[in-house]
This record gives structure tokens, C-alpha cells and sequence, in this order.
């Protein structure tokens, strides 16, 4: 039976209804789903709430317990608190303490309560553990205490710099901690390195306030009594701070308690801090004499009175420090003011400066010029009259000026030569200003024997210019016949390079001592300590100077020369080892390989005198001929001599400073 046209109707709606539904239903069941609980994704366990049930099926709450550290009534541990799934150090009394000492220890958690500052370690919370003693959490730092951090940079057991200005921003955050506190009527009573914790972004916290006090004040006077420290027995009176850090009224139990204390203290960690440089660093003596120290003096002043009002105004003077202004401790003065505004307004100054002295070097060719031609005028009107004088006079003033430059020539030529160099100079420097000199007088085409020429060839030698020096000479100017034959031997062997190779140099050294018809000697000495301003490896420069010490010593027998680069030891002995410096007035020059021991035992060195120039920190001088040991209190940063016994008399040891430690040795 074909179905009717309603049929069909009816048919076509089903089908559509169906095909929507089959659309619209995984939607909705997948959106009930997601808004029932019950149908969410259990646990690996089949829990439903894996973080509930963890917290709630703990038995012991801090686990992993290790003792780091241990101090006076307490011993603290880091332990895993489960409950949050972080570290956190447990702090607690130590087990000779009694239930009586309970209370004592529990101060400084009730002291820490009171405080909530970044620079404050924080508290987690206090109870009492299965066996009835308390205990208290605090967060746990990673990083170090600010007393290793001072060992480390003055033993220089870091490579790190520590500039003045990183060490006192941490007194300037360690004021801000100690200003809140004292703002909640707290005093520390016990400030110093080892209770300042640095983290390792630079975070500075200060801890241990065990030997802290509330000040009595209007208001919780019930939480001030409790803790109040005499209520706490003998115990609390064996709790003693650190001497070196402690105002001198702490020391009476019977002065009352005041912010001043602190503050001492606080100028007590300033002095280490500031104080804290190696004993070779160039700044130890210019952050000594800082003003800087007016802050410390002030602070630790004996009186009370005369510290201090308050931490923030040793913050302000210390801000103030840094921002480049003067102190209230430090008086002041025009001159000061403007170095400190110069020290301010650096780029500014400077750009100041150039443009006034651009304006004034303007001025004066503008002024120049002008009277250039106000001279050409008046000579333009006398030449109709004068026109042969004039002629004959400007000859007359011709020939005098080159007299005066063959005359200065010379001069000069016996001023470089003689001329005594330094490795405490810039040499690089200092030659290319005499190559400019010399190059300004032959700018004037001077003849070609006069001294000038020989001269120029000489600095182009020592400078190792050797291309330079051989021109000259087949230019058929004046040139040193001695030194011609090497000129042209290591001209060659530059290869484009601005200083020799290693042995290439040596082997020049070599030939230079050999020359006998002109000692050459002295320019040897001139271009060694000019090498040295190059980079060579210290093996390199080790070789040059062993050769250079034969040269000086030409009856050295049964040589010792032993360089140590790992701990900068160098071993000189041997029977005719005299010489350890070319001339009297130069450095020796051993110190290329600034070695900081050194043993000549066994030398024939008899003057300690050569030796002041080094920067040793030990010296052996066993078996030697030296007499007087009074040059050796030169040596700032010697602090250990090695000597034989019987060697000195006790007179002779007096001459050395109170410092140097006297080691004797067979």
C-alpha cells in the first residue's frame, strides 16, 4: 500500500528529530558530566579527592628531620612539613633543658610573632611534639650567613667582586628590619654577621632573636610582662651576646634597655663590612679613609647620648652616602660640596667643561686671527719701505730657528737615550709620544746626518719597528751601525705582528748582550720592560726573565730558577746570583711574574733592598749574606720571613714590623 502524503510528512520529521538528537545528546552528557562530582576522575587509587584523603590520613606531620645548626638554648633542624610539601626549619630547645627553660626558649617565638617584615624571618607556628617538648617552625633560607660571606671576599676565597656599595645596601636593609622592630617596641640585642642570613638573589633577613626585649609601653602590657626576660631564672642570665658587638651599658644588667644598644651594634657590623677587603686590594686603604667611618664612630659612640637618636637616622646619613650627598657626621665645606656635585653631575660637568673649553679655544684663534692680521697690514705697509731689510731679516730669523731645532734635536736624542723606563708607567704610552716628538722635528727635513735620524732609528728599534729602522738606513740617513746587522736579521721575522715571538725575542736579548763595541746592555733593559706591556703566557714570560737574571749575574754557578704558577712561588739560588735589578732605581724585574713567595736561600744576594719593589707575601732568606732587614718593612704585604738559625741577632729581627711572623728553619 503506497503511504499517504501525511505519512510521509510524519516520516521526514522523525528522521530530522533523530538526526538533531543524535547531534545535541553527547553535548549535554558530557556537560553533565563535567557539573557532577560523582562522575569525575578518581585517583590512581580510586579516590575521589586524593589531596583530601592525603591530608587528611597524615600521622606525622614534619618528616625528614636533619640538625643543621645549634645555638645557645636551641638546636635547629629542616624537616618536610607533608602538610604543604615544603622545607621549613624547626627550632628546638636543646635536651638538657628542663619543662622550667620551656618558657625562656619560647620567647624568642613569641618576640618573632610580633614582627612581620620581608627582612624578618618569618614564623610558621609553635607547639608541643609527642614527648611534651615545644618546638616552633619558622621558613627556611637557603644561602649563607653574612659572616661567611666576610671570610670568604677578606681570604679571597671568591672570585665574585663585592663592591662597598652591595655590602652597604645590606646595612640599609638590615636598618630598615631593626627600624620596623623598634616600631613594635622590640629590640634585638644580639646583631652581628652570624644571625644575618643573605640569600641567593640578595635577600638579607635578620634571625635569632633570642636575646630580644618588647619595651614597656601603654598598651599589651599583660604580653609585655610575659615576656619579659627576668622572669625567665639563671637561664635567661647565661644567654650572653657577643662581646665585640655589645654597647658597652649592655654589660650592666641594671641599665635599662633602649634602642641605642642596637645601634651600637649596628655601627659594629658597618666597620666589619666597609673593613672588609683583601689585604692586596688597591681599595683596602681608600675605603679605610672613607667618611664612612664618621657613621661607625657615631654609632659606637661611648654615650648613648651621642649616638644615634634613632636606626633611621643612620639609614638617612648611609643613603645619603650613597646618593653622593654630604652626612650630618661629616662636616662640610665649599670644596667638598663640589666634588660631590662633580661626582653627582659627572657627565654633565664634563660636557660643561669641553664646551668651555671649545669656546674658549675659538675665542682665542678668533683673537689670534685678528691680531694675524692686523700684523699683516702693518708689515704689508712696511715692506714698500723695508722690502730688503725685511728680506735680510727673516734670513737671520731662518738660520736661528734651525740652529734651535739641531740644537733641540740633540738634546733630545741624549735625553731618550739615557732615558731610564718603568714598568710602573704606561710604556706603550710614553714611546709613541717620544715617535710623535721625534717625527714633529724631522717634519722639518732636517740633513740626513743630523742626530735626529740615528734617533728615530734607535726608537724604531726598541719598539720593534725593525722595517721602520732599515728604511731609514736605505734612505741614506744617519743610523746606528751596531744595531743595522739585527735591524735587518729581525725585520723579517714580524710577519705583520706588532711585538716578536718568544724565542725570536730571546734570541734578540742574546744578541744585544753579545754587542761589546757599544754596551747594549741598557737597551736591552728598555725593551724588556717594554715587551712586557704585551700578553705573553707566563711560561713565556718566565724564559725571558730567567735569561735576563744570567745577563745580570754572568758568574752564576750551579743555577736554580724554578717558577711555580699555581701557588706564585718562585726559587732562585746558586753561588754569584747578586743581581736581581738592572739599575738601583728600577723595579727588579721579577715581578713580570708577581710571584708572591720567594726563596733565594743559598744565593749570594746581600742586599734586601732589591726586593722592596715586589708585593711578596713570604721570603726565605736562609744562608744568604744579607745584613739589614730594615728594607723589608717596605714590603707592605709580606707577613711571613724564613731565616737560619743563628742568622739574626734579636736587634736585626726588631727592625721588621710587628706583623711579619719570623719562621726559623735549618
Amino acid at each position: 500500500m503506497k503511504p499517504s502524503v501525511t505519512d510521509q510528512a510524519n516520516s521526514t520529521n522523525q528522521s530530522s528529530t533523530e538526526n538533531v538528537s543524535d547531534r545535541i545528546l553527547p553535548f549535554v552528557d558530557q556537560l553533565y558530566e563535567e557539573g557532577d562530582p560523582s562522575l569525575t576522575e578518581a585517583g590512581e587509587d580510586g579516590s575521589q579527592t586524593p589531596l583530601y584523603d592525603n591530608l587528611r590520613g597524615l600521622e606525622k606531620r614534619y618528616t625528614e628531620q636533619t640538625l643543621v645548626a645549634t645555638g645557645g638554648m636551641k638546636e635547629i633542624y629542616r624537616a618536610l612539613d607533608k602538610r604543604t610539601s615544603r622545607h621549613v626549619a624547626i627550632a628546638r630547645p636543646i635536651q638538657t633543658l628542663g619543662k622550667d627553660h620551656y618558657d625562656a626558649f619560647l620567647r624568642e617565638a613569641h618576640i618573632t610573632a610580633r614582627l612581620e617584615h620581608p627582612g624578618i624571618i618569618k614564623l610558621f607556628g609553635m607547639d608541643v611534639d609527642e614527648e611534651g617538648r615545644p618546638f616552633f617552625t619558622m621558613e627556611f633560607k637557603t644561602g649563607h650567613s653574612l659572616r661567611k660571606l666576610i671570610n670568604d671576599h677578606k681570604k679571597g676565597r671568591t672570585s665574585e667582586p663585592w663592591p662597598l656599595s652591595q655590602r652597604l645596601s645590606i646595612i640599609l636593609r638590615i636598618c630598615e628590619s631593626l627600624s620596623y622592630a623598634h616600631s613594635r617596641r622590640v629590640l634585638h640585642l644580639d646583631i652581628k654577621p652570624d644571625n644575618i642570613q643573605v640569600g641567593s638573589f640578595g635577600e638579607v633577613q635578620l634571625c635569632d632573636w633570642g636575646m630580644g626585649i618588647v619595651m614597656k609601653g601603654e598598651e599589651n602590657k599583660e604580653t609585655e610582662t610575659l615576656l619579659d626576660p627576668d622572669l625567665y631564672g639563671s637561664l635567661q642570665r647565661k644567654i650572653k651576646g657577643t662581646p665585640a658587638y655589645m654597647a658597652p651599658e649592655l654589660f650592666d644588667a641594671r641599665t635599662p634597655k633602649t634602642e641605642q644598644m642596637d645601634i651600637y651594634a649596628l655601627g659594629c657590623l658597618m666597620e666589619e663590612l666597609i673593613e672588609a677587603e683583601p689585604p692586596e686590594s688597591a681599595n683596602h686603604n681608600l675605603i679605610k679613609d672613607s667618611p664612612l667611618h664618621a657613621v661607625v664612630l657615631k654609632a659606637k659612640a661611648k654615650d648613648p647620648r651621642d649616638r644615634y637618636a634613632s636606626v633611621a637616622q643612620m639609614q638617612h646619613d648611609i643613603t645619603r652616602y650613597l646618593d653622593g650627598f654630604t652626612m650630618s657626621v661629616e662636616p662640610s665645606s665649599i670644596r667638598r660640596e663640589l666634588i660631590l656635585f662633580y661626582q653627582r653631575h659627572r657627565t654633565v660637568c664634563n660636557l660643561t667643561a669641553a664646551f668651555l673649553l671649545l669656546f674658549i679655544a675659538a675665542l682665542s684663534i678668533f683673537l689670534s686671527s685678528l691680531n694675524k692680521s692686523r700684523n699683516e697690514a702693518r708689515t704689508a705697509r712696511d715692506r714698500a719701505i723695508t722690502a730688503l731689510a725685511d728680506l735680510e731679516e727673516k734670513k737671520r730669523i731662518n738660520e736661528t730657528r734651525l740652529k734651535s731645532q739641531a740644537a733641540v734635536a740633540q738634546k733630545d736624542s741624549t735625553q731618550l737615550i739615557y732615558l731610564e723606563f718603568s714598568d710602573q708607567i704606561d710604556l706603550k704610552r710614553l714611546t709613541n709620544i717620544l715617535h710623535a716628538r721625534l717625527d714633529a722635528v724631522i717634519a722639518n727635513e732636517p740633513d740626513d746626518q743630523d742626530p735626529i735620524w740615528v734617533e728615530k732609528f734607535w726608537l724604531n728599534f726598541l719598539t720593534q719597528r725593525f722595517d721602520e729602522a732599515v728604511a731609514i738606513h736605505e734612505a741614506g740617513k744617519s743610523s746606528s751601525p751596531d744595531l743595522l746587522p739585527l735591524a735587518y736579521k729581525y725585520a723579517g721575522r714580524m710577519d705583520g705582528k706588532d711585538f716578536l715571538a718568544t724565542e725570536d725575542f730571546i734570541e734578540l736579548l742574546s744578541d744585544l748582550f753579545a754587542i761589546h763595541e757599544i754596551p747594549r746592555a741598557a737597551l736591552a733593559d728598555k725593551m724588556i720592560r717594554y715587551d712586557l706591556s704585551h700578553a705573553r703566557p707566563t711560561e713565556d714570560r718566565e724564559e725571558i726573565i730567567h735569561l735576563v737574571v744570567k745577563q745580570l749575574n754572568p758568574n752564576w754557578k750551579e743555577r736554580t730558577f724554578s717558577y711555580t704558577g699555581i701557588n706564585r712561588s718562585l726559587r732562585l739560588s746558586g753561588d754569584g746570583l747578586v743581581r736581581l735589578k738592572p739599575s738601583k732605581n728600577l723595579p727588579s724585574l721579577l715581578d713580570a711574574l708577581k710571584p708572591r713567595r720567594l726563596d733565594i736561600r743559598g744565593s749570594s744576594i746581600n742586599s734586601a733592598e732589591q726586593l722592596t719593589s715586589l708585593k711578596l707575601t713570604e721570603i726565605d732568606i736562609r744562608f744568604t749574606p744579607i745584613k739589614s732587614l730594615q728594607p723589608l718593612g717596605k714590603i707592605d704585604s709580606l707577613s711571613r720571613l724564613i731565616v737560619a738559625p743563628g742568622q739574626f741577632s734579636k736587634a736585626q729581627l726588631a727592625e721588621l714590623p710587628s706583623y711579619v711572623e719570623v719562621i726559623v728553619r735549618k
